[in-house]
């Protein structure tokens, strides 16, 4: 990606969250993240779970939720595979957390997001894992539903949802790509990514990019220069992979 920035704007790493591009995926740097939301995928039925209930993770294995938590399944692309990651590779974590959560708490997993909200909505489930956007969604619709906004005692990890470009090659029209990505990273191409995610979701997803305004965001979900945040990086491709081998040995 590097030799495709052209733009100064785009090329200033000062510009972006922590003064750094950010790249995920390999040491070879193909895949740039622009998005960064802050998130801890927790949300609740209200009427049988308050947020004072969740401080730490280690509040998710108290005996009172076993067999009331339903998640996204981890094991396959999606929301519930950066969790998983994160639950592998922070250090107050790990495997022993993995184990006793999926292991020990009749975690209930499904593919179908919409089916999580329902079983959360209807009193099936009390805390769901892993997809805030359909959370929210129901809880405008006066649905019994509600997101966790504050910050974890482990700290919270900061995902780039659909934020993260790569080039082609062979690609068929090379220079009209590289126009495009200088675009797209700079800041009025930021700022074009916040409205129109804004516009189809009802709040912008948050760029990385320091200058763009995010008072579309959703406030909890901007990262805050100090705070500790886990990000996935370049050995993040393996760990995933380490982390779900360890999840299915746990579930059988």
């Amino acid at each position: 990606m590097r030799p495709a920035f052209i733009l100064p704007d785009v090329k200033d790493e000062s510009k972006w969250f922590n003064g750094k591009h950010h790249f995920l995926y390999s040491q070879e740097r193909h895949a740039f993240a622009f998005e960064g939301s802050v998130t801890n995928w927790i949300s609740f039925n209200t009427s049988l779970a308050k947020p004072d209930d969740f401080k730490s993770w280690s509040d998710l294995l108290n005996p009172k939720w076993k067999g009331k938590i339903v998640s996204y399944d981890p094991t396959i692309p999606g929301t519930g595979a950066p969790a998983l990651w994160y639950f592998y590779t922070n250090p107050n974590l790990g495997p022993k957390f993995i184990s006793d959560f999926y292991g020990k708490m009749d975690i209930i997993l499904s593919r179908d997001y919409r089916q999580l909200i329902d079983w959360m909505a209807t009193g099936k489930a009390a805390i769901c894992l892993a997809y805030s956007e359909e959370a929210r969604k129901a809880k405008l619709q006066g649905l019994p539903i509600d997101e966790l906004t504050h910050i974890m005692k482990e700290g919270n990890l900061l995902t780039h949802g659909q934020g993260i470009v790569s080039l082609i090659n062979p690609a068929p029209h090379p220079k009209a790509a590289t126009v495009f990505v200088n675009w797209l990273l700079s800041r009025a191409g930021q700022m074009s990514f916040q409205d129109v995610t804004f516009s189809r979701l009802g709040f912008a997803r948050v760029s990385l990019r320091t200058d763009v305004p995010k008072d579309k965001a959703v406030q909890f979900e901007i990262p805050r220069v100090g705070e500790k945040y886990f990000y996935e990086g370049p050995s993040s491709e393996q760990e995933r992979k380490e982390s779900v081998k360890i999840l299915k040995d746990v579930m059988k």
